[in-house]
């Protein structure tokens, strides 16, 4: 599943329950790639990638799984 910016313009509590639906279907096997320019997002993920000016400019390995 593919998700581009799709907590942009939430509000808080939605940003939350569509991070909870994330969880769930990451627990059921799903992969998800998620495009964010929120930072906090990565919180929830296994790999994170940056990408700057068009180019990889750095990896994270999440420890929150």
């Amino acid at each position: 599943l593919i998700f581009d910016e799709a907590t942009s313009f939430l509000d808080t509590r939605s940003e939350t329950a569509v991070a909870e639906t994330l969880c769930n279907l990451k627990k059921n096997g799903k992969t998800i790639i998620f495009i964010s320019h929120k930072r906090e997002s990565h919180i929830i993920a296994d790999n994170v990638v940056f990408i700057n000016e068009c180019t990889q400019s750095g990896n994270l390995r999440s420890t929150n799984r």
